[in-house]
């Protein structure tokens, strides 16, 4: 059975989104369950101005982009992508014909690395 965890990249990579610039309004977030100490992705809709509530017993850690949901972000922003399984095992993703290539373990970490290079590369252009 997969667990929400294996649907989205890791905690870390999506805090590296989310102080990138990435949009927070995805349909999974990453929490922090103050009664268990477990940190967990669970589904819910983060708009920049969600609060859990407090008898939750959780706290909001950050946005829990799917794969599907960093494809869509990107193809909003133009370019065409090719998407493939690597040779050496695990994902990569070509967006805007060599431009940006990821790699990742998985198609969600892959995406992941595609978009932080392209926040990246905008906050340098945009300089």
């Amino acid at each position: 059975m997969t667990s929400l965890e294996q649907l989205v990249p890791s905690l870390a990579l999506c805090q590296q989104l989310q102080k990138a610039g990435f949009p927070q309004d995805t349909a999974m977030v990453w929490t922090h369950s103050v009664y268990k100490g477990d940190i967990v992705v669970t589904r819910d809709v983060y708009d920049g101005s969600y609060e859990l509530d407090e008898d939750d017993g959780l706290e909001l850690l950050c946005a829990a982009p799917t794969a599907g949901e960093m494809e869509e972000w990107l193809f909003t922003k133009g370019n065409e992508m090719i998407v493939g399984a690597s040779a050496g095992g695990g994902f990569n993703v070509n967006w805007g014909i060599n431009l940006f290539i990821g790699n990742g373990k998985n198609l969600q970490s892959a995406y992941a690395d595609v978009v932080l290079q392209y926040l990246a590369w905008k906050k340098g252009v945009a300089k």
